[in-house]
């Protein structure tokens, strides 16, 4: 049995405690939030017996295992550290940090410590994009030539100001680049290849949040576009936007053209409408839709509240027992890179070398 501590009680921190509660092999003994009320109540809502003031006493106890990283991004790196040093294997949210710099400490930490650590990258564990993954590797569309992802949603701008939040603050890592983007670099390089070069725009749609009777200037990016080119030299181009006025749910399309063929993911599994995969070819031009299989994983994982969250667990456990495991602080800090090369292309007007 592995017993796992908690930091953070925002929805992306307390999104997996439900499959961690069903994980059979895992057992949530501590959690703490920068907010002890916010940790003394999801506590009581989850049933964890032990809330602790601050993540350095949740990372100090003796009888954790696991740390899991939810908290602001701002405070990834710091949390990684204690973690690390407190020879507590790890889970971290993505995007990782703040900046590159961050990540190289994070990365060397782990490995100074020796503790199997995991980036929550869970997008590489969705049927669809296993599937797709599968056939690019199999030959399916020959030598990929462009990759095209756009996802446009709707938290339209309107009359109505949004609560002020972490989220809307730059220097906390708020933003969907971090937040949407960096699954869909991630999704790339494990789909394909590294990114070689970017070229990228951020834009704030939404200008204000409701503050404390006030409004405050929100900072973070609401829309992204990145255009780059792979080591593989396929060329890529990501769209996203989570303030735009369009059709309730997902928007989102993933479509890889390759010498051979085009594939398309049309949809988003997590949504109610779901995601198809349909497949192409230079002799078949229309458009045909692929069984989608289910993924492998443990009868652990598969029995747990979300599966996916469940195989990040799997791998974990793999990694704690020697094995060598993905995504990792690794992963995370390449997708950083991408990162910070967008914003520094943002700010120049320039296309950035990834090295």
């Amino acid at each position: 049995m592995y017993k796992i501590g908690i930091i953070g009680t925002s929805w992306a921190a307390k999104s997996p405690i439900p499959t961690f509660k069903t994980y059979k092999g895992i057992e949530i003994t501590a959690i703490c939030s920068g907010n002890i009320k916010n940790a003394d109540s999801c506590a009581k809502e989850f049933n964890i017996p032990y809330v602790e003031k601050n993540y350095k006493t949740l990372c100090a106890r003796d009888d954790l295992d696991i740390i899991y990283i939810g908290s602001p991004v701002h405070l990834h790196s710091k949390m990684v550290l204690e973690a690390a040093q407190s020879k507590k294997h790890i889970i971290c949210e993505k995007p990782l940090a703040l900046n590159v710099d961050e990540g190289e400490k994070m990365l060397s930490a782990v490995k100074k410590y020796k503790v199997a650590n995991i980036t929550a990258f869970t997008m590489r564990h969705f049927n669809s994009h296993q599937l797709v993954k599968k056939l690019i590797a199999n030959g399916k569309i020959g030598d990929p030539i462009h990759v095209s992802i756009n996802d446009f949603r709707g938290i339209p701008h309107s009359n109505v100001i949004p609560e002020y939040r972490w989220w809307f603050n730059k220097n906390q890592g708020g933003g969907i680049l971090g937040a949407m983007g960096s699954h869909f670099i991630d999704l790339t390089r494990y789909m394909l290849d590294d990114f070689s070069s970017v070229f990228g725009q951020l834009k704030s749609i939404n200008k204000y949040a409701a503050h404390k009777n006030t409004r405050k200037k929100i900072t973070s990016d609401d829309l992204f576009t990145i255009n780059g080119t792979l080591v593989n030299n396929a060329t890529i181009s990501i769209n996203c936007s989570v303030s735009t006025n369009t059709r309730l749910g997902s928007n989102r399309q993933i479509q890889i053209f390759g010498t051979k063929g085009s594939l398309l993911i049309d949809g988003d599994e997590l949504s109610p409408a779901g995601a198809k995969v349909l497949f192409s070819s230079s002799s078949s031009p229309i458009m045909k839709e692929i069984n989608i299989p289910q993924i492998k994983m443990s009868r652990a994982a598969k029995n747990s509240t979300v599966p996916r969250f469940g195989l990040m667990i799997d791998k974990l456990i793999e990694g704690i027992k020697g094995k060598e495991l993905s995504p990792n602080i690794n992963d995370g800090l390449v997708c950083q890179k991408v990162i910070d090369a967008v914003q520094l292309a943002n700010i120049s007007g320039k296309i950035i070398k990834i090295k």
